[in-house]
């Protein structure tokens, strides 16, 4: 199947909408393919700052116990 037979394929469920249906069912198909691809963006970027939040808060806790001993054991 040549590329005009598949793409004539795809749209003749369409045609009965006229031009402006097609536009419509490729502009949602866009829209949610775009969407996904932002969440997917979006969720790559939290777990990033969620793995950094995590270092600085052991880093942290780290920096509180060598505080206490130092207060414990002054030498």
């Amino acid at each position: 199947m040549d590329p005009t037979q598949a793409t004539t394929a795809i749209l003749t469920p369409w045609a009965q909408y006229g031009i402006v249906g097609s536009v419509v069912v490729a502009l949602g198909f866009t829209t949610v393919f775009l969407g996904m691809w932002i969440k997917s963006l979006v969720n790559r970027q939290l777990d990033r700052l969620e793995r950094d939040l995590d270092e600085k808060n052991q880093a942290y806790e780290r920096l509180v116990e060598s505080i206490r001993k130092r207060e414990k054991d002054p030498q």
